[in-house]
């Protein structure tokens, strides 16, 4: 089962020492992370990737959320596309960068 690793950077400065936090979102609910990383376990079926985690467009594509919470509400998310990782990619643990800033 391979795994994709968002590891989250530059935050903006509003939500350093804030009541929002950043969480992966699931199916189910919300996963935290003390390191503003996190780990997207999942399996490929007809090569694309199937998990608690990972969303799916109706035409396909497949991402995951990770959600602004303030008091458990949602205030915003990052959609991280699993479309820019090559079949490769897919196939084996991957670990991805993102600016918080820029998302």
């Amino acid at each position: 089962m391979p795994t994709l690793t968002i590891r989250v950077e530059d935050l903006p400065e509003a939500f350093v020492g804030e009541s929002i936090r950043l969480v992966l979102q699931t199916k189910t609910g919300y996963v935290e992370s003390d390191n503003l990383s996190f780990d997207v376990a999942y399996d490929l079926r007809d090569g694309k990737p199937v998990g608690s985690a990972v969303q799916r467009q109706p035409d396909g594509r497949r991402f995951v959320y990770l959600a602004w919470l303030s008091g458990g509400t949602m205030v915003g998310r990052i959609k991280v596309q699993f479309d820019a990782l090559t079949s490769e990619q897919l196939a084996q643990d991957t670990v991805v960068t993102l600016s918080a800033r820029d998302a």
